[in-house]
């Protein structure tokens, strides 16, 4: 959002505090599922009270051929605040990973993600890269 020479708009001191939970369940059930509510800072409603908007996701990675792990998530607010207007799914994504070898000592963690906002009626494909020693 920009609003003349104001990059991020109404945003640009938006300072916020968030309270999150995370818990993976087990290896053999390695369901995640997080919580996190923003507690204070600039995540205010219209007359000026705080929103406590809130986001939850839960992913599940799953081990395939070839070393590639898939991990479907999913993303919801539960009330209308800074991430949606209402209550909604926000994100639903199918990401696939892969932890190509270059030596004994180096690997390059590669991952493609299609994340689909059914909120906002917008599709993605992200692609990324990481090095790791």
């Amino acid at each position: 959002m920009e609003r003349g020479n104001e990059p991020y708009g109404h945003y640009k001191n938006a300072h916020c505090f968030e309270g999150a939970v995370a818990y993976t369940f087990s290896k053999s059930f390695p369901l995640s599922l997080s919580w996190g509510t923003r507690i204070s800072g600039a995540d205010k409603n219209e007359k000026g009270h705080m929103r406590a908007s809130t986001y939850i996701s839960a992913l599940y990675p799953i081990a395939v051929p070839a070393e590639i792990t898939l991990t479907p998530s999913v993303g919801f607010t539960p009330w209308k605040g800074m991430f949606y207007k209402k209550a909604a799914f926000t994100d639903i994504s199918l990401k696939a990973s892969k932890d190509l070898q270059v030596s004994s000592h180096f690997s390059m963690p590669l991952f493609i993600q299609v994340i689909v906002p059914p909120a906002f009626d917008r599709t993605y494909l992200v692609a990324g890269f990481c090095f790791g020693f």
